[in-house]
């Protein structure tokens, strides 16, 4: 192992950022989508380039995002996640009968929103926050298959991303 962990310790560096970053964008995409009001990104977001939000491609706001977490230690990457996932729960603890029982619009990282759906499948149904944060967690357990670069290896986890579909 080298230094902070080798391989292991890179792979959840980059899926713990990535985790951070992307969580803290569907929870306040799926708050505004059901408040109206704009959207509020809780945690501590990092500084990301102004290209950050022109509408890249999947790979260059990943990218983006990697380079900006890089600079924070595993635990203040799970700090971030972490308090993104508390401010979620705070809010949907709060949310009255009516929000629970409406069905909001999908909003999707690019392109127009997808089909409404009742704000529980937003929150934990597929494509949502905590199904997302699932599927990473559940594949870090997992082998990484050979990259088909040879260079990018330890991100493996966060290339096949069901978000970027």
């Amino acid at each position: 192992a080298g230094p902070g962990g080798g391989a292991g310790a890179a792979a959840l560096r980059a899926v713990l950022g990535h985790l951070a970053e992307w969580t803290r964008w569907q929870v306040a995409a799926i708050r505004a989508a059901a408040t109206g009001e704009d959207p509020v990104l809780d945690g501590r977001p990092p500084r990301l380039p102004a290209g950050f939000g022109r509408e890249p491609s999947y790979e260059a706001r990943e990218r983006m995002i990697q380079d900006a977490m890089a600079l924070r230690s595993l635990g203040e990457l799970a700090r971030d996640l972490q308090e993104v996932l508390e401010a979620a729960g705070r809010w949907a603890a709060g949310c009255d009968d009516a929000l629970w029982e409406a069905e909001l619009p999908d909003p999707r990282p690019f392109g127009p929103p997808g089909p409404p759906r009742p704000l529980a499948d937003l929150l934990a149904g597929w494509r949502g926050p905590l199904a997302h944060v699932e599927w990473h967690l559940d594949r870090l357990t997992d082998e990484p298959p050979p990259a088909p670069s040879g260079d990018d290896e330890d991100v493996w986890v966060v290339d096949r991303c069901p978000l970027q579909a």
